[in-house]
């Protein structure tokens, strides 16, 4: 059997219109920055892009670290509108969904936890608010002012650790003129996609606002359910978000945030690829008294699956500039993430055999302060974090097949009216403080470095097993099992960074990573242990033939202790630790400005693709001013 997992940009042939106002269009495309952006200046030197990939504002050239910053512009240009198509403009970075989770992969590294309360090994943040469960994330890119993908791991910047990397989706900010913008996308297989914002100043300068809302259908679907004629790969999406900005005076400002985003497909199913062997056959005789379609978009199926997903929550951001050279940030942010899939199929069969039903939510609360400094020779920050979530997962496939009752499921038959469950309630409570900064020597030499101690607390009720299918009861397994896990670690990182001139860096670092163990909700009492990696990386930032050629190269090498991985073992899965892993690997994303409205860009990993720089390349050209 085989997963139906299609790419959204395959899916989308896109033809676009902008709907609006002179004046407003003319602002909203000035929105954006990021390495696609154009000129105005009829010269073909590459703009200069600003990141805050490392907490602090830092040209993206002169940034020791592996940063690949798209702005809002080139995002709604290249249709971009979900995570699973940033895989084409990032390097070592691939995005996927399944069984309605968000499977990132960055350098190698990925955590495919496809069960609630387990978090990834990429940490996905929105707006610096770090998002603990890696359920679909499609509303990040509503109305999206630039994404930052940092690679490698992260321990001294964020609040919450990341072994693989980190990426951050920034929402577009109120604008102190009225602007705004319709965008209305339309394409194959009934697809239309609908994008609005309009902001501007409610008092003068010192009240902003900012209004966005989108909404996705793909009508048709590109399957068929052929037991109930039904249409498979539908999606119904829409989402709003408003926000406010106050800023009193040049030294402080205030932002509240709110967000709602609801989604419904039918994109996530199951279809037999093969006929069934013989010993499946001899396990299941009934199973050869059904016709079995082997046309992945053409299934037979006991039910159409249908996943739902609704995300809400908000933040207010603080900033006061108390100093010459410091200010005090805070935000407080409120996440609320559910998923649930109903009725799926589990054989990718007209076969009554069983079907799945899933619920993951997660409720989570952060604060997290910074302290920052920026001079002339030192920048950096101190910062605390605090998160408090709690994850609620459940998961049950009843069995049943009335002609020869039992279903015999990895060797074991169970008698029809019994089910396998999942059910579990973690609270994880994490706290941390950390601390990165640079210092610079000289005009061509600078170090850098930073270290973060982080304590997290688990605690796991689980019930779990072989039960009834008309209620909760535990035949075989655990009820109400409780445990407490706690974890401590403290990582650092330390480099030093070398100018040729203001247009030509290279750089080396040594930084350690951390993530927390957990619980095994397949098994009763199982738990996995911390995953710890040490990682060298040396690259280079320049631009050459006169600023037309921009280029960043990195060359990594990691060390990985207690390695978590996923593995399904008969009708569980879990995750376990290996006892070491390395990776190594060599990076490259190059830009060339043919003039200043064409630019071509190209990127690749080796060895993971050796090709690949040369496949993913793309020509720029922009049609207006």
């Amino acid at each position: 059997m085989a997963g139906i997992v299609p790419s959204r940009k395959r899916q989308l042939i896109i033809l676009s219109a902008l709907i609006a106002t002179s004046p407003i269009a003319t602002a909203a495309a000035a929105q954006g920055s990021g390495p696609n952006a154009v000129s105005s200046d009829e010269s073909a030197e590459a703009p200069e892009i600003m990141v805050t990939a490392l907490r602090r504002e830092t040209s993206l050239l002169q940034t020791p670290a592996a940063v690949t910053a798209i702005g809002g512009d080139a995002l709604r240009e290249q249709q971009v509108t979900s995570l699973t198509d940033l895989s084409t403009s990032v390097p070592s970075l691939s995005i996927g969904e399944a069984a309605g989770v968000s499977l990132v992969t960055v350098r190698g590294i990925s955590l495919d936890a496809i069960i609630g309360g387990i978090e990834g090994s990429v940490a996905i943040h929105r707006d610096g608010v770090y998002l603990s469960q890696a359920i679909p994330l499609n509303f990040l890119l509503m109305d999206v002012g630039g994404v930052e993908v940092l690679r490698g791991p992260q321990g001294t910047l964020y609040g919450r650790n990341a072994t693989g990397g980190t990426i951050n989706v920034t929402p577009a900010r109120a604008t102190r003129d009225f602007t705004g913008y319709l965008n209305l996308s339309f394409g194959n297989l009934g697809t239309f996609r609908e994008e609005a914002a309009v902001s501007g100043p409610l008092a003068g300068d010192t009240l902003l606002f900012r209004l966005a809302a989108m909404g996705e259908q793909r009508i048709n679907g590109y399957g068929r359910n052929l037991k109930t004629d039904e249409k498979l790969g539908t999606s119904y999406e829409q989402g709003v978000r408003g926000s406010l900005e106050f800023h009193p005076s040049p030294d402080f400002s205030a932002r509240l945030e709110g967000y709602y985003f609801h989604g419904r497909n039918t994109s996530d199913f199951w279809a037999n690829l093969e006929p069934f062997s013989a010993s499946q056959l001899a396990a299941n005789p009934d199973f050869s008294n059904y016709a079995v379609s082997y046309d992945p978009r053409k299934v037979e199926l006991d039910f159409t699956p249908e996943d739902v997903q609704t995300s809400q929550g908000g933040l207010l951001a603080l900033n006061w500039d108390f100093a010459p050279n410091l200010s005090l940030q805070s935000t407080t942010s409120y996440t609320d993430l559910a998923y649930e899939r109903r009725h799926a199929d589990c054989d990718g069969t007209a076969i009554p055999t069983c079907s799945s039903n899933r619920s993951d939510r997660s409720k989570s609360f952060q604060q997290e302060v910074d302290l920052k400094l920026k001079s002339d020779r030192l920048n950096g920050l101190i910062g605390m974090f605090y998160d408090n979530d709690l994850a609620n997962a459940r998961q049950t496939f009843p069995w049943n097949n009335a002609a020869q009752g039992f279903v015999s499921v990895s060797g074991f038959p169970l008698p029809n009216g019994t089910q396998t469950m999942q059910i579990s309630r973690q609270r994880t409570e994490s706290i941390a403080v950390f601390t990165d900064a640079d210092l610079k020597l000289a005009p061509w030499i600078n170090l850098y470095g930073g270290a973060r101690y982080s304590e997290d607390k688990r605690k796991m009720t689980l019930t779990s097993g072989l039960g009834l299918t008309f209620n909760d009861a535990i035949l075989l397994g655990c009820t109400n099992f409780a445990k407490d896990l706690k974890f401590t670690d403290f990582s650092g990182k330390a480099g030093v960074q070398l100018h040729h001139d203001e247009r030509n860096q290279i750089y080396a670092q040594w930084q350690q990573g951390f993530k927390a163990g957990g619980f095994n909700a397949a098994s009763c009492g199982a738990t996995f242990k911390p995953e710890n990696i040490t990682a060298f990386e040396i690259g280079y930032k320049g631009r050459l033939l006169d600023n037309r050629l921009e280029i960043a190269a990195a060359a990594f090498s990691y060390d990985y202790t207690n390695l978590q991985t996923a593995q399904i073992v008969g009708v569980s899965y879990s995750i376990t630790n290996a006892a070491s892993a390395k990776i190594e690997g060599l990076e490259l994303e190059a830009t060339f400005r043919s003039t200043s409205r064409c630019s071509m860009r190209a990127m690749g990993t080796i060895p993971t693709s050796i090709l690949s720089t040369l496949l993913l390349a793309r020509r720029t050209c922009a049609t207006s001013d």
